[in-house]
């Protein structure tokens, strides 16, 4: 019995083959091969057609049966993870009425101030455990007062993968662990929350219908069938955003479990019993994807905008793209490690939310001409990074969230033997390495919305290769660098 799992990000579509009784990918691929693309008509808009993201999805799974020509009978299920954040708006026929707008897009940031004032911030942290931001409630407000004719004709508005789901089965839903990250949930009264839509003079019917994550939507429609070649007996049975995702593919279920990433940006996602509230909005907690409303587990996401970002630009400034990552890992290996680093700030994209939303730029200091070469400038990149991740790290732990078990995917900047030595190092815990994809998590999560499986545990039964990165004991010079490195941040900005 084979299950589908579909990443939809924003650049493409990944896609993994699962073989339920196994647990094993059978095949991957993802669509396009360079990038979908990314609207942005004004300064601080980002956009993107929901249309492009279901051609992509198509085409991939067309692709996919090129790599493994499975019989589409024999695929029970399908499992969606999807970029968070999103806006997509349908009318009563089920029609697109503009580009989605997409987690990156922060036109509603002022918007998400006045709706906070208006509920008040008390009501706001006691209630949905965070203010309404830049996320997808403050987006759809921001659509009602700019776009009057468009809100006028919205039936239902959606996130990215509910959109999907409804291309897979014509049925219109969402999940509670959606509604969290739209910040339309009531954690309190475990329901969706009726204060935000009258302070925003929105009617409450423009929510979808809700549902866990693990649950089977229908089977695919007549159209879907045709266009993907899939049978119609294939069940849509899970959804939810990627970082969720990400952590459900890590096996990350419980209190004090932690998953890492580090992508184009960095993410610490850490699971709690507790429903964490940072006044300080520095991060942002949502509901787990094996939460359930008489059970909650609460997923608190720290995010960090240069990670792989910064890597990739270095690569470009010192070697014009002429040497892999290999190759460059390689190097590192190699270096004297008396030579003292310089130290990097990664801080290039932007405002950071972990830093109040400051944007105190990217930054080398200590360089020294005579002993600094290519390599020392790489290695200091991924030690900024990692130095990064270790100031996120402290202030979650500050707020009363355990660090237990800390997992990370064997990808991106983990990838890098000199990157996860020198976080491990810092976070003085084993970091256990796991070969998994989201696609591949989402594939599993399905068998639990289907009942092949009893329960994520058992779905996630990881029988992939696995690696237990050890901390450097005694590593002194290490944590001297971070504290010299965190003095100026914090001078930095304080001078903003």
């Amino acid at each position: 019995m084979l299950s589908l799992g579909i990443d939809l990000g924003t650049s493409s579509v990944k896609l993994s083959l699962v073989d339920l009784q196994t647990r094993k990918a059978i095949a991957r691929c993802q669509y396009p091969d360079d990038e979908m693309r990314v609207f942005s008509s004004k300064p601080g808009w980002a956009e993107q057609d929901p249309e492009e993201w279901w051609n992509c999805t198509v085409k991939g799974i067309h692709r996919l049966r090129g790599i493994y020509n499975f019989n589409p009978g024999d695929l029970a299920c399908i499992g969606i993870a999807y970029q968070m954040h999103g806006l997509v708006l349908l009318d009563k026929n089920g029609q697109l009425l503009r580009k989605a707008i997409i987690w990156s897009d922060s036109r509603a940031v002022e918007t998400g101030r006045n709706i906070t004032e208006k509920l008040g911030v008390d009501y706001c942290f006691e209630n949905l455990l965070n203010k309404p931001g830049n996320f997808t409630m403050s987006k759809l407000k921001w659509v009602k007062d700019n776009e009057e004719d468009i809100f006028g004709h919205t039936y239902k508005f959606m996130l990215p993968g509910d959109y999907l789901a409804f291309r897979f089965t014509g049925e219109i839903s969402t999940t509670h662990s959606g509604l969290s990250e739209a910040i339309a949930w009531n954690f309190k009264n475990q329901k969706p929350d009726t204060a935000i839509f009258q302070s925003l003079d929105i009617n409450p019917d423009l929510k979808p219908d809700h549902h866990a994550s693990f649950y089977s939507s229908g089977k695919i429609s007549s159209e879907a069938a045709r266009s993907t070649g899939l049978s119609r007996d294939t069940l849509v049975a899970y959804r939810a955003g990627d970082q969720p995702n990400n952590a459900l593919s890590l096996s990350c279920f419980s209190e004090g479990d932690i998953a890492l990433s580090a992508g184009t940006s960095g993410v610490v996602y850490a699971l709690s019993k507790n429903l964490i509230i940072d006044r300080q909005s520095r991060i942002n907690t949502f509901a787990h994807v094996n939460s359930k409303l008489e059970n909650m587990t609460s997923g608190s996401l720290l995010c960090i905008n240069g990670c792989g970002s910064a890597y990739a630009w270095i690569r470009k400034i010192c070697a014009s793209y002429k040497i892999n990552y290999d190759d460059i890992e390689n190097a590192l290996s190699l270096i004297d490690e008396s030579i003292e680093l310089p130290l990097f700030h990664p801080f290039g994209n932007g405002a950071e939310r972990m830093l109040g939303n400051m944007d105190p730029g990217a930054s080398f200091s200590r360089l020294n001409f005579y002993t600094h070469g290519s390599e020392q400038i790489f290695a200091s990149v991924l030690q900024g990074v990692a130095f990064s991740f270790y100031f996120g790290i402290e202030y979650m732990r500050s707020l009363g969230i355990p660090f237990e078990n800390i997992r990370a995917a064997h990808s991106g900047l983990f990838n890098s033997k000199y990157f996860r030595k020198c976080l491990s190092s810092l976070i003085a815990s084993p970091i256990e390495l796991i070969n998994t994809v989201g696609a591949g998590g989402a594939a599993l999560a399905a068998g639990i919305g289907t009942g092949y499986y009893n329960s994520p545990e058992e779905a996630l039964l990881h029988n992939n290769e696995s690696l237990s990165i050890e901390p450097e004991s005694g590593n002194t010079s290490l944590m001297k660098s971070y504290k010299i490195w965190k003095e100026e941040l914090n001078s930095m900005l304080d001078q903003k």
